[in-house]
C-alpha cells in the first residue's frame, strides 16, 4: 500500500485544505504516515508566504524531502502562487496551485471511491474542526500578500457549508470554527441576502 505524508504551514484555511487533500488520498486507498518518516511514497508540503520566515520554513521542509529520490514531492499553498522561480532549485518537485488542491487525485492519477462524499468527514488531530466558508480577498492592503496569492473573494454555497458542519457535528466535534481569508465578505459574491450573520443563524439552528 502506498503511503503519503502532509506538512501544513500557516493559517486555518491551509489546515482545512490539507484535510481535503488527506481525505482524497485516503479515499484513493493510500495510508497516511508521519511527515518525519523517510519512507513515504508521496510528501505534500502545504506552504505559507505571509512572512519571510514562513517562506524560509516552507522551503526548508521541501529541501529536507527532495533527497528522497523515490518519493513524489508536491509543493502547494501560497508560496507556490507568488514566486514559481524559487522552486527551480528543486527540479523534481510538482507544484500544485491553491485552486487545484481538490484535484490532487487527478494529478496523481488516483481513483477515488465511488461513494466518497465531496465534503470533509473529519479533522485529524484536532478537538475542534475548521470549515472553510470563503477564500480570497477584495481589499488591496499595501502590506498584505494575500490578495496576490488567493485572488478575489469567493464564497462557498451555504448549503454546502451547512452539510459539512452537520457532518462534523455528527462525527462528534463540539466546536466548529468557520474560517476564510476575509470572513466579513462572505456571501457578497452570491446574493444580497446571504452574509456571515445569516449563515451563522442557519448553523445555530442545527442544534
Amino acid at each position: 500500500m502506498k503511503t503519503f505524508a502532509i506538512k501544513t504551514l500557516g493559517c486555518k484555511v491551509n489546515q482545512y485544505e490539507s484535510q481535503v487533500i488527506r481525505e482524497q488520498l485516503l479515499s484513493a486507498g493510500l495510508k497516511e504516515a508521519p511527515f518525519d518518516t523517510k519512507f513515504a511514497d508521496i510528501y505534500v508540503i502545504n506552504t505559507c508566504t505571509v512572512t519571510r520566515e514562513s517562506d524560509r520554513r516552507s522551503l526548508k521542509y521541501i529541501r529536507d524531502k527532495v533527497n528522497n529520490n523515490n518519493a513524489t514531492i508536491i509543493a502547494t499553498g501560497c508560496l507556490t502562487e507568488l514566486d514559481e522561480g524559487i522552486f527551480k532549485q528543486f527540479p523534481n518537485i510538482t507544484l500544485l496551485k491553491n485552486a487545484q488542491k481538490d484535484k490532487i487525485s487527478e494529478l496523481l492519477n488516483l481513483s477515488l471511491r465511488k461513494d466518497r462524499c465531496p465534503i470533509i468527514q473529519d479533522f485529524k488531530n484536532h478537538s475542534r474542526a475548521f470549515v472553510k466558508i470563503q477564500d480570497g480577498c477584495d481589499n488591496l492592503c499595501s502590506y498584505c500578500k494575500v490578495r496576490l496569492v488567493r485572488g478575489r473573494s469567493v464564497s462557498r454555497p451555504s448549503k454546502e457549508v451547512i452539510a459539512e458542519v452537520n457532518t462534523l457535528i455528527e462525527k462528534g466535534f463540539q466546536e466548529i470554527v468557520l474560517t476564510g481569508i476575509c470572513l466579513g465578505s462572505y456571501g457578497r459574491d452570491i446574493s444580497k441576502e446571504l452574509n456571515l450573520s445569516s449563515l451563522l443563524g442557519e448553523i445555530l439552528r442545527l442544534n
